[in-house]
């Protein structure tokens, strides 16, 4: 699957003609390509198997602060974890302690985390085909958002009815 296979399975699902490319000039393209980026992060931030992985170390920088990449959705402190007492919170991309109000931390945590993988591969990125979403949860990303796009755009009740059956499928 390929972004623009995406965006042409939901296009379909809606009753729309295929385009042959996605850029910011077709309103209605740009609007599809939205819907799937939301409908990406809402499924990825859930949190599968295949992307969460539990009791992954964080440790400090030489600034004992713990930073956090983009690719973390979501952070969480493991339930064994020394700091399951504290509140810790990500914030301006690190790790922030809301009890001693510091981003100073002078220990590892063990953390579970929520990844986020991209929907289709780019050719020159580093990332293995492992770091990518699953076949069949594309295609459940993709039935979310044609059931969204019909909802959205389309003013047909049995339409939508169709698409959210799709979508539980």
């Amino acid at each position: 699957d390929t972004e623009l296979s995406a965006v042409n399975s939901i296009l379909g699902a809606i009753g729309q003609a295929p385009v042959t490319s996605i850029n910011g000039s077709n309103p209605e393209t740009a609007l599809i390509k939205q819907i799937l980026d939301e409908c990406i992060l809402e499924v990825l931030n859930e949190g599968w198997h295949f992307n969460v992985e539990e009791h992954y170390e964080l440790s400090p920088n030489v600034n004992d602060e713990i930073l956090i990449s983009e690719d973390m959705l979501r952070v969480d402190i493991h339930n064994d974890s020394v700091y399951r007492s504290e509140d810790i919170v990500r914030r301006n991309g690190k790790l922030y302690d809301k009890v001693d109000h510091t981003y100073t931390f002078t220990d590892t945590i063990d953390a579970d985390i929520t990844w986020f993988f991209p929907f289709y591969p780019d050719p020159t990125s580093q990332v293995t085909v492992t770091d990518y979403i699953p076949p069949v949860f594309k295609r459940y990303i993709i039935h979310k958002a044609g059931s969204r796009a019909a909802t959205q755009m389309i003013s047909n009740p049995q339409l939508v009815q169709l698409q959210q059956t799709q979508e539980g499928l």
